[in-house]
């Protein structure tokens, strides 16, 4: 494992592109090789699983299967990517289509997933939606 996590603790990595539902199977392997090599030679290391909840986020286009993920990755490291004006996206019913995967979530992670995991992790506020005048 490397050991950048511990080296910059403030790391934060997002991976975009390739969707969410891979990473609890990765993670899940990783965990278990991680415990293996533990026991055959004891160090303090984080599990895989812990590195990801505290420096990575995966990023999602349409996946319906992301709320069946939220028991293994949380709701805290989990970004809704529109990928506007790219040929995979869902523009213009980018909101519609995040509305339809995640209509069985509850509200914290409705709140977190298609925008305060990002701006706690770019650290920004977005600006407020234009207003549409008659």
């Amino acid at each position: 494992m490397s050991d950048n996590s511990r080296r910059y603790p403030n790391l934060k990595l997002v991976l975009s592109e390739n969707g969410v539902g891979w990473i609890a199977s990765v993670l899940s392997l990783a965990d278990w090789t991680e415990t293996l090599e533990q026991a055959a030679e004891p160090k303090d290391e984080p599990l895989p699983s812990e590195i990801f909840r505290n420096h990575i986020f995966g990023c999602f286009i349409r996946e319906p299967i992301t709320p069946k993920l939220l028991d293994e990755l949380g709701s805290d490291n989990i970004v809704v990517e529109t990928d506007f004006p790219h040929t995979a996206t869902n523009w213009p019913h980018s909101l519609e289509r995040v509305h339809e995967c995640m209509a069985a979530i509850d509200d914290d992670a409705k709140r977190k997933i298609p925008r305060g995991n990002a701006e706690r992790v770019f650290n920004f506020v977005p600006a407020e939606p234009p207003v549409l005048v008659d």
